[in-house]
Formats: C-alpha cells, structure tokens, sequence
C-alpha cells in the first residue's frame, strides 16, 4: 500500500473519523505548503482522504475516501487523477466573499 493509495486514503478516512476539517480549502484535494527555490516547484500536502491508483491508467486514476468513489467508476468522479476537489466540502476559494 503506498502512501497515496485509495487503500491508505480509505484507512485515513477510518482513522480520522470523517472529519471534514482536515479536507484543503479551496478547489483542489491539496494545501500549498512551500516553494522549492531549487527546482522551482510548489511543495503539496494532498487531502488524507485523496487517493491516487497509477494501474488505472492517467486520467481514471484518483480517489476520495470521503466520497468513496474514483474516476474509474461509471457514476464516480471525472478530476479527481488531477486534484480537482469533488466532495464540495471547503471549496471556497480562501478570502472569498459569500
């Protein structure tokens, strides 16, 4: 099981109850933690419950445990290989008016 599997995101979700809180505002599964100065790339902390299965080929391949569906399946999600968010939860974008 690797760290970002749906097999780990499942067991995160588990493991933390559900709780909404530690899902990323915003409108993707991840926080911006950092800027790499070296390779010039942003540092990413992805959602607990996101879940990535490379064997499912690139654009079927994401995962959300709080919704319990992935891109692969025909009534699941369609962005999610991309960290586009999909649960509608805290998908405000941070200061954005009401």
């Amino acid at each position: 099981m690797n760290e970002f599997s749906p097999s780990s995101a499942d067991a995160a979700h588990a493991r933390l109850a559900g709780d909404t809180s530690v899902i990323p505002e915003g409108m993707y599964c991840y926080s911006r933690t950092g800027f790499d100065v070296e390779s010039l790339t942003l540092k990413l902390e992805p959602c607990p419950y996101w879940g990535h299965d490379p064997a499912r080929g690139e654009q079927q391949s994401g995962y959300c445990a709080h919704l319990r569906a992935g891109d692969w399946e025909e009534e699941g999600t369609m962005l999610l290989w991309d960290m586009v968010k999909e649960c509608g939860v805290r998908d405000r974008i941070p200061g954005e008016d009401e």
